[in-house]
């Protein structure tokens, strides 16, 4: 059990500097160095270490100074912060006992087959932190095993753990490895939490806990990749990151490019999604998994997905009445044949249903109209080589109309701007968070039930949700940010 109670308390009072930064003003002469360089506190873990966690807790410094900013526009602030001092008090500790652990933590694991993790820090006061470490383990009936190394202070499960440590220190440490550099280097410069797993090292733990246990399983020559990934805060809002690093290019890996389709959709959204996804070469992996939906459709669902043939696609919501405009547009190199296997479908279902598809026009573009249950209606058709899917017909005017576009409009161009998303990705999601709010409180005021004033309050300073995928050679990387103003 060991530091398993240390590991959930740190957690808890981590949660409560996000909420507290009372004192958090200013920056510290001493912040960690942590980003785009190694961390201090990797040079206390063993070179074949698997999972290496980083954690700033200067709460003087900047990143948190940034928190308490953002923090601040969120009225349940001072509630949550009370309700989380109440749930610690129980445990005789306090959000302020963050202080105790100095400006940084470090964590990381020998084994994953037990709690084997440990924890590295710099205390201001040693003596304070091993009281901490005392009291966050009062319960456990294991014990963790504190001691000093290299000016450090180790908290481990066991004495042997607090050996690798210094042997580490003294030694070959996860800080001198070339890919673990070179990762630390990838990540922003300033940092809340960073993360490194080595997928190797991973795969070896697993395996090995496995045979432990009288298991017969052999290693593959399956990738294994390095993952790493970070958060931070900004003065605008949350970042996340995440690269996967296969070292080796994939004949399957997402291959970035430049949207065309916002410059074709309605600049008044309040969600949309960009891709590019080819599923002809996994529908006969996926055939078998098809076989419930098909006796249910009474067809098989394969010319649905054969839609998605690596062409750009887009799906989008936009306010309507009585229920939101949900499109689907999709890039065809054929566009006819694929109305055809589209409509051969649609008639299909439709006929065990008991819907009906009736022929339309809607601006100029001849369509199919699928009524449902007498009222609600979906319309397909195509134009200029994009296959349109929608439950309103302004899901084909919207796209043919010359008015704003989604591509010029001011809140989508600020908000991918903020997240610093690139005009090449490999997909990307945008939400709108005003116009999100107006959605909901138009549901609310539908039902009879307004959102509470407080949880309005609480939502209003989210803008927008910025959301994207990268590629280059044998790397895929992930990035969202969240705005807050």
């Amino acid at each position: 059990m060991g530091v398993s109670p240390l590991r959930a308390a740190v957690g808890a009072v981590l949660a409560g500097g996000v909420l507290l930064c009372a004192g958090c003003g200013g920056t510290s002469a001493t912040a960690p160095k942590a980003s785009g360089s190694v961390p201090a506190s990797a040079s206390l873990v063993p070179w074949t270490a698997p999972l290496y966690v980083y954690g700033n807790t200067d709460l003087k410094g900047t990143q948190w100074a940034k928190v308490q900013k953002l923090a601040a526009k969120f009225p349940a602030r001072d509630r949550l912060l009370a309700q989380l001092e109440t749930s610690l008090a129980k445990e005789h500790l306090s959000v302020h006992d963050l202080e105790a652990v100095g400006p940084e933590l470090g964590l990381s694991t020998f084994s994953f087959e037990h709690s084997r993790e440990f924890f590295l820090a710099k205390p201001p006061d040693p003596a304070s932190f091993r009281s901490l470490v005392r009291k966050m383990g009062a319960d456990s009936p294991g014990r963790t095993h504190v001691a000093s190394v290299a000016g450090w202070t180790v908290a481990a499960a066991s004495t042997d753990d607090v050996a690798a440590s210094r042997s580490a220190s003294a030694g070959r440490s996860l800080a001198d490895r070339p890919a673990f550099t070179k990762a630390m280097g990838a990540l922003p410069d300033d940092a809340l939490v960073k993360v490194y797993v080595d997928g190797k090292a991973v795969a070896e733990s697993l395996v090995d806990a496995v045979r432990r246990r009288g298991l017969l399983v052999s290693e593959t020559a399956t990738p294994h990749p390095t993952v790493i990934a970070s958060a931070r805060a900004t003065d605008t809002g949350v970042e996340l990151q995440a690269t996967v690093d296969g070292d080796k290019p994939s004949q399957t890996q997402p291959k970035a490019y430049k949207a065309e389709l916002p410059a074709l959709v309605p600049a008044d959204v309040i969600a949309f999604t960009s891709f590019k996804t080819d599923l002809g070469d996994t529908l006969g992996q996926v055939r078998p998994a098809l076989a419930p939906l098909t006796q249910t459709l009474g067809t098989s669902p394969e010319p649905l997905l054969s839609l998605f043939s690596g062409g750009e696609g887009a799906f989008y919501i936009r306010n309507g009445s009585p229920i939101p405009e949900l499109t689907l547009v999709i890039t065809e190199e054929h566009p006819k044949e694929a109305l055809s296997r589209l409509d051969a479908f649609v008639r299909q279902v439709t006929g065990r249903f008991g819907a009906s598809v009736d022929p339309t026009t809607i601006d100029g573009v001849p369509a199919a109209r699928v009524t449902v249950g007498g009222r609600f209606q979906v319309y397909y058709g195509q134009f200029d080589g994009k296959l349109v899917i929608s439950d309103s017909i302004a899901g084909i005017t919207g796209l043919k109309d010359p008015g704003d576009k989604l591509a010029d409009d001011k809140a989508f161009t600020a908000a991918t701007s903020a997240a610093g998303m690139p005009d090449e990705t490999t997909g990307f999601v945008y939400v709108n968070g005003p116009a999100t709010m107006s959605l909901v409180d138009s549901f609310a005021s539908i039902a009879g039930h307004p959102v509470p004033t407080e949880v309005d309050a609480n939502l209003r300073p989210l803008r927008s949700l910025v959301a994207f995928g990268t590629a280059s050679p044998g790397e895929l990387g992930f990035k969202a940010f969240l705005e807050i103003r």
